[in-house]
């Protein structure tokens, strides 16, 4: 017991278990390839119809009675609306008609009494009393005149006040009713033509400048993935037009882009309103050398590459072309095949 009491203690500090490092990640690396670039274009369209027109009032009022409804199908001429208004122009009309009427008469009037006047005038007055009723007969024409510009405003009039159709179509809205003020000239109807679809967009300024008018596009159908159509831009707003007229000074106003179907809307199963993706390719580059753009490096205004061989990495300045949506064309600096470290 002396003894064990005397002898020296044992060191009971735990030995602390060894945790292994984590290895540093290895940093992924992109190989130089050579293949096609493309630079597209992805938007939203959504199924109008390719003749579509709003209506309106060409002087201001209130409406009298709207002869429609939405959905109705109307002939080119049909009087669709009319301000209340009409009723006095219309009695102006019956009005100026009668007045036309008698302005014809006059004048066959004024030009039998010039041919009676010439076979029976006296020689010696022959000559005056001829001038007399060839002056008549220019004042007869000169109140006939009058009426028929008379008649002609209050056809326009009448014309200024009702909402007629431009063309065979269907209403697709109506935004007035009878009894309601409307001012000139806002849109108060609006008239297609259902029979022939096509495609409308609104991009952004630096969008619509990027495209011209003739450029083939692709179309997918948001309800139905997997189907593509084909198609073309057909007109774009007035602004962005080329030289050869893509849109018509007529439709100025509409600053929307409109894409054309290669196969009729009916045939892909496309009805109004249906929304597609629109891809329209704006430039294609084939069997060149690319490199994801991830694996660009820029500093300072250099762009450059980090190129590893045999575990060294070295820095080459690379100049760029095209750039696509993935994929940017190496222009000088690489090889096909040369491994490249990512940032």
């Amino acid at each position: 017991m002396i003894i064990a009491a005397c002898a020296p203690a044992h060191d009971e500090t735990p030995v602390p278990t060894l945790i292994p490092l984590a290895s540093a990640p290895l940093k992924p690396t992109y190989e130089v390839s050579r293949g096609d670039i493309i630079r597209q274009l992805q938007f939203t369209a959504r199924v109008v119809p390719v003749e579509e027109q709003a209506l309106f009032f060409r002087i201001d009022g209130s409406v009298q009675q709207v002869y429609v409804e939405e959905g109705d199908f109307v002939s080119e001429g049909q009087v669709l609306a009319d301000l209340a208004v009409i009723g006095d122009l219309a009695r102006r009309h019956a009005l100026d008609a009668l007045a036309l009427r008698r302005a014809e008469l006059h004048l066959e009037i004024a030009e039998m009494n010039l041919r009676l006047t010439e076979a029976r005038a006296q020689p010696e007055t022959k000559e005056i009393e001829i001038g007399i009723k060839q002056v008549e007969v220019e004042l007869a024409q000169v109140a006939l005149d009058e009426a028929r510009l008379s008649i002609q405003d209050i056809d326009l009039a009448v014309q200024n006040a009702q909402i007629i159709a431009p063309f065979d179509g269907q209403v697709m809205s109506i935004n007035t009713s009878e009894g309601r003020t409307v001012r000139a000239f806002d849109p108060v109807m609006v008239i297609a033509d259902p029979g022939a679809l096509e495609l409308s967009a609104f991009l952004r300024q630096m969008e619509l400048e990027e495209l011209v008018a003739g450029m083939p596009a692709t179309l997918s159908p948001r309800s139905r993935p997997g189907q593509t159509l084909t198609g073309s831009v057909r007109r774009l707003p007035y602004r962005y037009s080329d030289s050869a007229g893509a849109a018509a000074p007529a439709a100025s106003q509409d600053t929307s882009v409109r894409i054309a179907l290669d196969a009729p809307a009916a045939e892909a199963g496309l009805v109004l309103g249906d929304q597609l993706t629109v891809t329209v390719v704006l430039e294609r580059k084939e069997d060149v050398l690319w490199l994801p753009a991830q694996a660009i490096r820029i500093f300072g205004g250099r762009q450059f590459v980090v190129v590893r061989e045999d575990n060294i990495e070295r820095r080459v300045d690379v100049v760029l072309g095209l750039k696509g949506d993935d994929r940017v064309e190496i222009v000088e600096g690489l090889s096909e095949g040369q491994v490249v470290a990512a940032p």
